[in-house]
């Protein structure tokens, strides 16, 4: 007891380890109230993660300052996107909008290709919905429903002011990227000696090993799946443009981003077999 009471607070295991607990706690909330400015920053060392390696194997190999690797890469990334966005982006409209004029004709088609009637006759329609005292029954719940049109308006204005504030949050977010993936990409060394400190001394070696197999492991997975996204986009997109398929560069990217997750690529291909058939079937109902 004698020993426990000489001792400074800090010297306790358990103290410590509360203390670090709720300092990583504190750091998680900041992040999470900050979350605007944190998930650029996380976004710009992912990719400062991944494109690592490949800034190192220029910095070793061709003796190229690694501030220099992290220019060029992000040079070729703007380059690359924005031609991308040039090509892209008039089909991808194009396509977009014939898919939303077609959604009539291929509910229609859907319902005539499954067998579907509805026994319903329009011209009567509106005398029994009269018979039927429906109105009545509105006009008694003018409130509720004026009420209800109140909050689906105020849904929709939330809708697009959201979509506006993202719209408008992107370039900055762009800007925050670009410079956080500048600065760890330049700084990874460095960055990595700072955080060696806080390992043990008696175990550093065996964990710094551990930590090398996992970070092989992670950024192969990593690099993998970016890799089988890209070529399935681009796979998909030509194989289906070749074949004719509606809607082949749009469905091509969705397969392609939906491929970053192991077995939901399907989930694309699934929505192009619906597409494809629904489209067949407006098709033969037109000429019909």
């Amino acid at each position: 007891m004698k020993m426990l009471a000489d001792r400074h607070l800090w010297q306790i295991c358990w103290v410590r380890d509360l203390a670090a607990l709720a300092v990583v706690v504190l750091i998680l909330w900041a992040a999470y109230v900050a979350r605007s400015v944190t998930a650029p920053i996380v976004i710009g060392l992912a990719l400062a993660y991944v494109l690592n390696p490949t800034v190192s194997w220029a910095h070793e190999r061709c003796r190229l300052p690694r501030w220099a690797g992290a220019a060029i890469a992000i040079a070729l990334a703007v380059l690359g996107f924005s031609g991308f966005l040039l090509w892209a982006t008039p089909p991808l409209v194009r396509q977009v909008e014939q898919l939303l004029s077609k959604l009539p004709d291929y509910a229609k088609a859907t319902v005539t290709g499954l067998d579907i009637t509805l026994n319903v006759d329009w011209k009567q329609l509106p005398q029994q919905i009269q018979q039927s005292g429906a109105v009545s029954a509105l006009s008694d719940h003018a409130g509720a429903v004026t009420t209800t049109l109140k909050h689906v308006y105020a849904v929709m204005f939330t809708v697009i002011q959201s979509v506006a504030a993202i719209v408008t949050y992107l370039p900055v977010a762009a800007i925050i990227v670009g410079f956080s993936f500048f600065f760890f990409v330049w700084h990874w060394t460095s960055i990595l000696q700072w955080a060696n400190q806080f390992l043990p001394h008696s175990t550093r070696t065996k964990t710094l090993d551990v930590l090398d197999k996992m970070d092989r492991t992670v950024a192969a997975f990593i690099r993998g799946r970016l890799i089988q996204a890209l070529v399935m986009s681009v796979a998909l997109s030509v194989g289906w443009w070749i074949v004719g398929v509606p809607y082949w560069l749009l469905l091509g990217i969705l397969c392609g981003i939906l491929n970053l997750v192991p077995l939901l690529a399907v989930l694309g291909l699934v929505v192009a077999l619906v597409l494809v058939s629904v489209d067949q079937l407006a098709a033969m109902a037109a000429k019909d």
